[in-house]
This record gives structure tokens, sequence and C-alpha cells, in this order.
């Protein structure tokens, strides 16, 4: 998804309306978390555009309406630019799969515009929606709440969001159908927005300055870049590498006494495996079955001289 830059400026003036930005820009980071918003937003482009009707971003865009911004305060100005970086930063976009765009894009605003708020900046215009009710809550959680409560299932369209009564009443107004994340237009946008963060993170904790990526942030920032690895095929793998047939210096090979040669030493590997294994409270019944097995395969095909379990 990508918004057409206005190239007609009539009636605005382009200068004061970047220098407006900047200064929106440098309130937005006189927080704790400068340190890792900055170097993300330095990783972004602003773009201002009549295609929105208030802003958007899709992780290495933000796009805006200059009449929307030109009609907030400095300081609305400043949450907003905080409100668009913290949709990458959580890595909102990753974190949607398959659920309903609006909805998501719903719970993670309610999550976003709580955190600002109770870090002291302004969210009072119509569309900063927020519910002290989620506070704290994780945005899948919220979005399973708000869903619940929706009555077509994923259109999040009823109740006061300021009230607490269940679904917000007002839908975010930003891109397409209202919402403020844009998809990204391929596969290669949506790695550079990943790796946006995680240079920003990587760069905060280079400045000396950790705290200033949020704990969900690293969480998150460390399940996508540690996949899980099947075990089995790790331990495979290990075992393998010590059947393969190599050389030795701890023996000389006897067939050339006045020299001192390796010897090949094939004839030891795996001579004793030893196997520990929890049997604690959490190991269930198949996951027991699952060992066996698993010690049964490596004693058909490794056929160690001792095993000890």
């Amino acid at each position: 998804m990508s918004y057409a830059p206005l190239t007609n400026f009539d009636g605005y003036d382009v200068t004061e309306l970047n220098r407006a930005l900047d200064i929106a820009k440098t309130k937005a980071f006189l927080g704790d978390n400068g340190a890792f918003l900055g170097p993300l937003m330095c990783g972004m482009e602003f773009i201002w555009t009549k295609d929105v009707e208030t802003a958007a971003t899709d992780g290495i865009h933000i796009w805006w309406n200059p009449d929307d911004f030109l009609s907030l305060d400095e300081d609305l100005r400043a949450s907003t630019v905080l409100h668009e970086l913290w949709h990458p930063a959580n890595l909102h976009f990753i974190r949607q799969g398959d659920r309903h765009p609006q909805t998501w894009n719903i719970a993670c605003d309610i999550d976003i515009n709580n955190n600002l708020k109770a870090d002291r900046y302004k969210v009072e215009k119509p569309w900063f929606i927020w519910d002290e009710q989620y506070k704290g809550w994780a945005v899948e959680d919220i979005y399973d709440a708000i869903d619940k409560c929706s009555p077509n299932g994923g259109g999040g369209n009823q109740g006061d969001p300021q009230s607490g009564s269940g679904a917000p009443g007002n839908m975010p107004k930003g891109g397409t159908n209202g919402n403020d994340m844009a998809p990204a237009m391929s596969i290669e946008d949506t790695q550079r927005a990943v790796n946006n963060v995680i240079q920003a993170a990587h760069m905060a904790i280079a400045s000396g300055n950790p705290g200033a990526v949020p704990g969900s942030v690293v969480e998150h920032i460390n399940k996508f870049l540690d996949p899980v690895v099947p075990w089995d095929v790790l331990l495979d793998r290990f075992l393998e590498d010590r059947c393969n047939d190599d050389y030795s210096y701890a023996r000389p090979n006897r067939r050339y006494p006045g020299m001192y040669l390796p010897c090949l030493m094939s004839d030891e590997r795996l001579t004793h495996l030893a196997f520990y294994w929890d049997v604690s409270g959490s190991t269930t019944g198949p996951v027991t079955v699952r060992m066996n097995s698993e010690v049964k395969a490596i004693k058909q095909k490794y056929n160690p001289e001792k095993m000890t379990i």
C-alpha cells in the first residue's frame, strides 16, 4: 500500500510545515524511549499526502495529511508522531497474522494510546481511542476482547472506548478503511521495517540506554530472530558429526614409527552416550513415549558401545 505524495502545495507554506514537523519530532523524543524511537524515526520517510484522512504508516513511511497536521496543537502533533512510530516498534504488522485488520488496528491503537496517556502525552483528539480497562493487556488479548463484543465478529464498532463499555465506538481515522496501519507493498518492505526496529534497539543499547527499549519489544524481536529449530534434527546432526572418521595426534600412526603422523580415530567414536531425562510433573505421557522412541532410534542408528540413562 502506498499513498501519493502531495505535489501541489498551493495554500501551504512548505517551509513552515516542515519546520513545525521538526518541532513535533523533537517534542516526541523528550521521553524515556527517545534513544530507541529516535533511530527508528530516522529509518522512516515522512510524506505529506491528501490520500489519508489523518496519518498512517507501513513501518517504513509515515503519511500525514497537512490539513490534519495543521489542525493540531504541538502536543497532539508529538503524540501523533509517537503513535505512528509505536506501530512498527511493536511489530504490529508482523503480529497481526490472519486477524481482522480493522479490529486489530483498534486493539493496537488502544494499547499505544493507553501507554501514551500513562506517560502524560496528550491523547484528547476524538480518534485517539483509549480504554483503561485494557491497561497492561497484550494487544492480542485486547483484540480478543473487542472481537467478542462486536456483533459481527470483527468490526469492533459498538460501545464507548473511554468508558470501557465494550468495543470502541469511533473507528480510528487514518489510511484505507479507517486503518492507520497500511500493509507493506512487498516482503522486502516488511523485512526493511523489521530491520529498522532491530537496528534502533541495538543503537539504544549501544548508547547506554537499554531501558529505552520496552521489554515487550525485546521479547517480540527475540521471537522474530530466534526461530524454533527441531531439537531432534539438531541432536541427529550432533551425533552424525561425531561419527565421521577423523584424524588425531593423540595416538601416533604405528605404520610410520620414524614419523609422528595422526591416526584415524574411527574405532573410538560414540563409545558412551549419557541421556538425562526430565521427570518432573511437567513431563507428560506422550513426552515420555517420545523420549523412549528417540533413544531407541539412536541405539539402532549409531549403536554406541554403552548407553546410560
